[in-house]
C-alpha cells in the first residue's frame, strides 16, 4: 500500500479594498501586468529582429548577386584583354618577321648595288685607262 502524504488545504483569505491582503493583491496584479508587459516587449523584439534579420538576408543576397555579375564581367573583360593580347603579340612578331625578312632584303638588294658600283666603278677606270672620250662614248651608248 502507498502512503500518500497529506497536504494541508490552504483557504486563500479574502481580499478586501483596505489592508496587508490588498496591497499584496495589488502587487500581485502589477507584478502580472509588468510579466505580460515583458512577455510582450520580448515578442515585439523577436518579431523585429527577424525582419530585419530577413531584410539583411535579401540585402547580403542581392550584394552577393551584384558581386558574382561583377566577377563575371571582370573575367569576361580579362578573357578578352588576354585574347587582345596575344593577338597584338602575334601581329608584332609577324611584323617583326616580316622586318626582319625586309632588312634582310634590303640588306641584299644594298650588296648586289654595292657590287654592281664597284663592277661600273672598276670598268670606268678601265675605260679611263684607255680612250677617255670612246670610254665615255661606250660607258653612255654601251
Amino acid at each position: 500500500m502507498v502512503e500518500e502524504e497529506y497536504t494541508p488545504k490552504v483557504e486563500k483569505p479574502k481580499i478586501g479594498k483596505k489592508g496587508v491582503l490588498a496591497k499584496r493583491a495589488a502587487i500581485e496584479k502589477t507584478s502580472r501586468d509588468v510579466q505580460k508587459a515583458g512577455k510582450d516587449i520580448y515578442k515585439e523584439g523577436e518579431r523585429r529582429m527577424t525582419e530585419g534579420v530577413k531584410q539583411m538576408t535579401a540585402a547580403v543576397k542581392e550584394t552577393t548577386n551584384k558581386v558574382e555579375e561583377a566577377v563575371k564581367k571582370i573575367e569576361t573583360g580579362a578573357g578578352e584583354l588576354q585574347s587582345a593580347i596575344q593577338a597584338q603579340v602575334k601581329e608584332n612578331e609577324e611584323a617583326v618577321a616580316k622586318i626582319g625578312k625586309g632588312t634582310e632584303q634590303i640588306l641584299s638588294n644594298a650588296k648586289k648595288l654595292s657590287n654592281e658600283c664597284k663592277r661600273l666603278g672598276n670598268e670606268f677606270k678601265r675605260y679611263r685607262k684607255e680612250d677617255f672620250s670612246n670610254a665615255i662614248q661606250n660607258f653612255w651608248y654601251g
